[in-house]
């Protein structure tokens, strides 16, 4: 028998390449849209705004899934500076609709939420990074909290920055873009960034859907998964990599070179399930670069 998904935020840039993947894996595909929209490439997608709790009631109570990857939210830090209360509302309030749909009408479902590895772990942190890290955080505990209370199958994912072709708005997709237009341009061209040290881990979108399918079939309910490559690079080596794609002329600068400790990701867990990254970062480079070179033809 198929198994049926609903995937959440299809519209983003992680849940346009997991339709895809578990589309063409046979899965009974649902995407959650806010505006209508015509089935595409395996996909059925049904309207339902996150944060109306009448709409996600009828919606689960209309497919009862049996599998919900959970991807929908604001996912831009930066942003959360400005909207601070918009993104707590989509994050947590979005996510905590979705639970009591899923509780009310479909208990039997299980659900992958999709956290980050930024987010801000009080147990960890002393102070918050930013308004995003704290959402993150508030979306993931109370989806624990509500598994644990009312014996939910729930499985907390946390990766890492990704990377890849498609529309994102992480820093790989930014500089790789600019490098495009310099290709186009008439002389010397500028990557700026702001510290050079900064220290990132990235991981390839693909690689994490492929996880995502791991975790929904294997996952240990009301558990979390670190996903990420496992190795720390610095934005610096991030240009330079790109840079030595190119033939345009190109300069780097920067307004600090301030060392940053590695940011270290924990993959044994995901490990443990036989998943491993099998995407280089060195593809993943050329694989952005030509997605963008493809949109400026």
């Amino acid at each position: 028998m198929t198994a049926s998904l609903l995937i959440t935020g299809v519209s983003g840039y992680t849940g346009a390449e997991a339709c895809r993947y578990f589309a063409s894996k046979g899965y009974s595909v649902t995407g959650m849209v806010r505006k209508a929209r015509e089935s595409a490439e395996g996909v059925c997608y049904a309207a339902c705004d996150l944060l109306c709790k009448e709409e996600m009631n009828r919606l689960i109570e209309t497919q009862k899934p049996d599998y919900i990857l959970h991807l929908a939210g604001d996912n831009h830090a930066g942003d959360s500076w400005q909207r601070p209360l918009g993104v707590l509302e989509t994050n947590v309030n979005g996510t905590l609709n979705l639970m009591e749909a899923v509780r009310r009408y479909s208990p039997a479902t299980r659900i992958l939420v999709a956290g980050s590895m930024i987010d801000y772990d009080p147990c960890k942190m002393e102070s918050p990074n930013h308004p995003y890290g704290v959402t993150k955080y508030l979306q993931t505990f109370t989806a624990k909290c509500w598994g644990h209370l009312y014996d939910m199958d729930i499985v907390i994912a946390r990766p890492s920055n990704l990377i890849g072709p498609g529309d994102s708005s992480g820093i790989c997709a930014l500089l790789a873009s600019k490098l495009v237009e310099m290709e186009h341009g008439p002389g010397k061209g500028k990557l700026e960034i702001h510290n050079l040290k900064s220290q990132r881990d990235f991981l390839d979108v693909r690689d994490v859907v492929r996880a995502y399918e791991i975790l929904l079939l294997k996952g240990k309910s009301l558990q979390d998964y670190s996903i990420g490559s496992g190795v720390s690079r610095t934005l610096g080596e991030v240009a330079e990599n790109l840079v030595k794609l190119t033939d345009a002329e190109v300069e780097v600068s920067h307004s600090l070179e301030e060392a940053e400790a590695p940011f270290l990701v924990d993959c044994s867990k995901m490990e443990s399930l036989g998943w491993s990254p099998g995407i280089t970062f060195q593809q993943s480079m050329k694989d952005i670069l030509a997605y963008y070179r493809s949109r400026s033809c």
